[in-house]
């Protein structure tokens, strides 16, 4: 178990006007939904962050997205529109099971597969999960190395354990990604990982100007 202080400040991605933190689930087997997410067996709300905003941007944007040798890759515009990415902050200390190193793994009986296999296996990742949680039942949440930001940290609460302890953070404006900042700034931070994105279309200019009359 790791504990983080109150006051720390994660990061998520997520739609634009959100008021809820958390997920409130449950996901519906077996296609769809995220590595440790609730079922229809294990009802619980839970939110997906990043303990640095790069962490929270690679998850949630770069799943899927595959190397390219020619150069840069291309983000779809698609994969931003209408998303931001927002801080939260803790209000009290949290207790999580940390999932971040080899022996880590091993003391729950898993290796690096269950924090960084593919979606098409993200089924087992679940039921995993729901067990670890009954036999962790203090852990408020999950934390693990990113598997697109290796030196980053991933992180998933659990709304049952820990709620209270968790808000948006009032400090720290949201960044719009569809918008021509969120492009700018999502090329500075994700460059490093040779990843770009489009700046939004402009509107086409209204043809002709405006009429005048002489005489």
């Amino acid at each position: 178990m790791v504990r983080v202080p109150g006051g720390t400040r994660l990061w998520r991605v997520h739609p634009r006007g959100r008021e809820d933190v958390f997920e409130t689930g449950p996901h519906v087997e077996p296609f769809g939904g995220g590595r440790f997410d609730s079922n229809e067996s294990f009802r619980y709300s839970f939110t997906y962050l990043g303990m640095e905003p790069d962490t929270a941007l690679c998850e949630r944007l770069l799943r899927g997205l595959p190397a390219d040798a020619a150069g840069a890759r291309l983000l779809p515009r698609r994969e931003v529109a209408g998303r931001q990415l927002r801080a939260v902050r803790l209000r009290r200390d949290l207790e999580l099971l940390s999932l971040r190193t080899g022996p880590e793994l091993a003391g729950v009986y898993a290796d690096e597969w269950l924090v960084h296999c593919d979606a098409a296996e993200y089924p087992k990742t679940r039921a995993w999960g729901h067990w670890l949680r009954e036999q962790v039942p203090d852990a408020e949440g999950f934390t693990w190395a990113s598997k697109r930001n290796l030196a980053g940290s991933a992180v998933i609460l659990f709304g049952d354990r820990c709620r209270d302890a968790v808000e948006w953070d009032a400090g720290v404006a949201p960044l719009d990604l569809d918008d021509e900042a969120g492009a700018v700034e999502l090329r500075r931070r994700l460059a490093p990982y040779r990843v770009t994105v489009r700046p939004p279309r402009r509107p086409p200019a209204a043809a002709g100007g405006p009429v005048t009359h002489s005489g």
